[in-house]
């Protein structure tokens, strides 16, 4: 039986329909792994009012650079604090890891002194800094296991002076204040 040319043409036209659908993920994918950046992405920390259900991005920092990721965000007298760390100990992390403050009521930024580089875990009570550091990412399957650090605990730190800074341009990398 012969087939007309518009049945023909449809039946074209949805195979290459079909041929798009499951090509176009494939192509992503080789170009995403060899573009300038594989690996990274955009990691924000937001403050959501849940009245209005409003939200305020307070920090941006694209992770996945150097190991680049907010550590232990928590809450004491109206504030939030974080901690910015590296995975690597990396001359291009040390100016701009350490602890940093956001005061809720008047939307101020402070940025403490910079401090270790590879933390693991944070929390701010406002008279003390608690923290993990040097321990191993346990979430990386590596083979072997790598060893536990002999380092890693949590230590109580006396915090270090607070500086204010700007508010940090969000829609870049750049860290607060820089």
């Amino acid at each position: 039986m012969r087939s007309n040319p518009v049945s023909r043409g449809v039946y074209y036209v949805l195979t290459t329909c079909i041929a798009i659908t499951f090509l176009a993920p494939l192509v992503w994918a080789v170009i995403s792994s060899v573009s300038p950046a594989p690996g990274t992405s955009q990691t924000e920390m937001r403050l959501n009012r849940v009245s209005d259900r409003s939200a305020q991005q307070i920090a941006f920092l694209a992770s996945g650079l150097n190991g680049q990721s907010f550590v232990g965000p928590s809450f004491f007298s109206g504030r939030l604090a974080w901690y910015r760390a590296c995975t690597v100990t990396d001359a291009s992390c040390n100016t701009f890891v350490g602890p940093w403050r956001y005061r809720i009521s008047t939307r101020r930024y402070e940025q403490g002194a910079p401090g270790p580089v590879l933390v693991s875990g944070f929390a701010d009570t406002g008279t003390r800094l608690y923290e993990v550091v040097s321990c191993p990412d346990v979430s990386v399957t590596a083979v072997p296991a790598p060893p536990p650090a002999p380092a890693c605990a949590i230590t109580s730190v006396a915090p270090p002076v607070f500086g204010p800074v700007a508010a940090p341009d969000l829609a870049s990398s750049q860290p607060p204040g820089r």
